[in-house]
């Protein structure tokens, strides 16, 4: 049931960056999973009003992700990762220390303004509240935060220099856009959080001008 949810939102995120005014409802969005796939990673294809999505589907103990595209061979260049926050009552003081926006064997270089804030605070001897605490472990925050510093990695730069915006007109806000050094970065992105888990999924874009690896 989870699986068939998932590849459903996937699709609509995938045919809402085709047309701005796709439905949403579920019933639009018939998933069919290839047969025999039980393991952790299944495949299928949902059937859009506008277009046929390819989905791939991870499948762990805690938690399942999505990934989709319009074409199969576009799958295999999305790079996606999943992270777990620590639940607040967890942080205490070591809370900047406990990986809250990077994974302690990823692309830990950048501090985020949050935890450089927790880290002046301990300095002056004064220990966070818990609705402090809680505010560092905002998944929205948090998801974006992840996704800079892959984006900083794959660029060879700061994250720093790195941005993610989102901008509202008449259909609503629009799927997350990435920016270097305050212009268009070739990346699409999307992100994705449920309960403790934040995860994002991004594939470069063939732009004149940019040299990715």
């Amino acid at each position: 049931m989870w699986t068939l949810w998932a590849a459903k939102e996937t699709a609509y995120k995938v045919v809402r960056k085709i047309d701005p005014l796709a439905a949403s409802t579920p019933r639009l969005y018939p998933v069919v999973l290839s047969p025999g796939d039980h393991g952790p990673t299944r495949s299928g294809m949902v059937y859009t009003p506008q277009v046929q999505v390819v989905i791939r589907v991870s499948v762990a103990g805690e938690y399942l992700h999505c990934i989709g595209a319009t074409t199969p061979d576009i799958l295999d260049h999305v790079l996606w990762d999943i992270e777990r926050l620590p639940p607040s009552e967890d942080g205490g003081d070591h809370a900047p220390d406990i990986g809250l926006y990077c994974h302690p064997e990823k692309h830990c270089g950048e501090e985020s303004q949050l935890s450089r804030e927790v880290t002046r605070e301990r300095r002056k001897g004064i220990k966070m509240t818990r609705p402090a605490l809680s505010q560092t472990l905002d998944p929205s925050m948090a998801v974006r935060r992840h996704a800079r510093l892959r984006l900083a990695a794959l660029l060879h730069a700061s994250a720093a220099d790195i941005t993610i915006r989102r901008f509202q007109d008449n259909h609503g806000w629009g799927p997350p856009r990435p920016y270097f050094k305050g212009k268009p970065a070739p990346f699409d992105l999307s992100f994705s959080h449920d309960g403790a888990f934040v995860a994002y999924a991004m594939i470069p874009l063939p732009v004149a001008g940019w040299m990715i690896p």
